[in-house]
């Protein structure tokens, strides 16, 4: 999950009678983290398609390889403001916008509540931004009519989204999703959505996952990649 006080970007329903809802799937596959370590919380894909890095407890960066498993790639400083911020219901996030030739940052979105991840369409006309405490996902139009508008068509369409993964040039995304309780999240699950944010398809992951916190699901070459915060493993599931 990414820091709940601000994402910095490049540039994130209720359930439909005709969505598609998958049970526990039967291809399943755990990549346990090493020493005791817990949340492979995201996933980042070698551009050679020979593995994925992932961040874990520790502030450790691992790659992973099927060759190798997980090998240290970096170490970063770990960061604790995610269970404060859900615990003080914050909604102090933003989401800029940075411009590498120029150097130049602008923010375009303020007071996000629990702002945990962000993607850009396919065709670069908007970003949808999910808001984790507020249980809703945003849409700022980055160009077109509506260029600097945003709207809530997203809202109730899924439970306390975390990261959001868009899926190739498809148009459509993976949302990390779960129930949040005040004891703990429960019903762990990965929904997929168009680019209207109808829901097109639910994977159910409790089975997999018990009740965790599920920070990402990530689909790369007909696998799904899901990721939590205080797991001990990686999840590698078949599509």
């Amino acid at each position: 999950m990414m820091s709940f006080f601000s994402i910095i970007s490049l540039l994130i329903l209720v359930l439909s009678c005709s969505s598609v809802v998958i049970s526990d799937g039967e291809s399943f596959q755990k990549l346990p983290v090493p020493e005791n370590r817990s949340g492979p919380e995201a996933f980042a894909f070698d551009s050679t398609g020979k593995g994925f890095y992932t961040g874990v407890s520790g502030g450790k960066i691992l790659k992973y390889t099927p060759e190798m498993g997980y090998v240290d790639f970096a170490q970063i400083t770990e960061s604790s403001e995610v269970f404060i911020a859900v615990g003080v219901k914050d909604a102090s996030g933003k989401l800029f916008k940075y411009d590498p030739a120029t150097k130049a940052v602008t923010v375009l979105m303020e007071g996000l509540s629990g702002a945990a991840g962000c993607a850009v369409s396919s065709d670069g006309s908007f970003v949808l931004v999910s808001e984790f405490i507020k249980s809703n996902i945003k849409r700022y139009w980055i160009k077109g009519p509506k260029a600097g508008s945003i709207d809530d068509i997203f809202s109730s369409s899924v439970s306390n989204p975390d990261n959001i993964r868009r899926i190739g040039s498809t148009g459509n995304f993976w949302v990390a999703s779960v129930i949040n309780k005040v004891v703990v999240p429960t019903d762990p699950s990965a929904v997929k959505i168009d680019s209207n944010g109808k829901v097109l398809q639910t994977i159910f992951l409790k089975n997999e996952f018990g009740n965790t916190l599920l920070s990402e699901a990530n689909e790369v070459d007909g696998k799904l990649y899901i990721g939590t915060l205080t797991g001990p493993f990686a999840g590698v599931m078949k599509l």
